[in-house]
């Protein structure tokens, strides 16, 4: 879209190609899938950007709120959250269930994000990081995760800055491609922007509390060598100033 800056996948692949693509293997490093392997090897990092995270949760959500993380994994966050808040989640791959299972002993509800209709009771906070840009229908959840949140009750999501980010950008330009085809470049329906965002929430009846591309704790994430935490440190005001981060996190209210 030329003048909010959301893209999509074209042709869209069906939903069946989805099933197939968040089977059993998605999260699974021994199935010998490169995102498998990457998932196991950025666990510590996952930790180091959801604590912040949850501190910044906490000054907007009372201890023991139900928190639900919808694409849950196999329970990082949860297994954080637990401390704070009555947590629960839902995971589509059965790998991601039974690993939640065995490491944290988190009992995730296994399915798709439609399970979210049949919870029994409200939820004060949904949390998806990294789940919203694989939704067909981003309409259709932001309507169910109004439905199924308490008064007041706080969306939380976190997607890549796809194409926008400064990083992206300076790639484009000097002629190396954002990511070579293949799983990593099929499976986002959708690639979100700022603005993008910004339209799309208050239309479902969403109030945006928070909205950035630029977190302070992300700099030292995977900045594993000098080169990298002193790039990081020179484009984190870029960044910030113009909203080129490299990822967007939003917090909302529901209204």
């Amino acid at each position: 879209c030329p003048t909010c800056g959301l893209r999509q996948l074209d042709p869209m692949l069906s939903e069946d190609d989805y099933v197939a693509v968040y089977s059993n293997s998605y999260f699974s490093a021994s199935s010998g899938n490169a995102i498998g392997a990457m998932y196991d090897q950025h666990r510590e990092q996952r930790f180091a950007m959801y604590r912040p995270r949850l501190d910044r949760l906490a000054k907007l959500v009372p201890p023991g709120a139900r928190l639900m993380d919808i694409g849950a994994g196999e329970g990082d966050f949860l297994s954080l959250a637990r401390d704070t808040y009555s947590v629960s989640g839902i995971e589509f791959s059965e790998h991601g269930v039974r690993a939640a299972k065995e490491k944290y002993n988190l009992d995730l509800i296994h399915g798709g994000t439609d399970k979210l209709s049949s919870v029994s009771e409200q939820l004060d906070v949904i949390h998806l990081h990294h789940v919203f840009e694989h939704l067909l229908n981003p309409s259709a959840f932001l309507q169910m995760a109004h439905d199924n949140l308490s008064s007041n009750g706080i969306l939380l999501i976190e997607v890549p800055n796809q194409f926008n980010s400064l990083v992206d950008r300076i790639k484009s330009a000097v002629g190396r491609p954002h990511i070579s085809y293949g799983l990593h470049a099929i499976h986002h329906p959708y690639f979100y922007s700022v603005e993008s965002l910004r339209r799309l929430l208050p239309k479902h009846g969403f109030q945006i509390l928070h909205l950035t591309t630029s977190l302070p704790d992300r700099r030292k994430v995977g900045a594993d060598n000098l080169s990298k935490a002193l790039a990081r440190q020179l484009i984190y005001p870029i960044e910030k100033i113009f909203e080129l981060g490299q990822v967007i996190e939003v917090i909302c209210r529901k209204t």
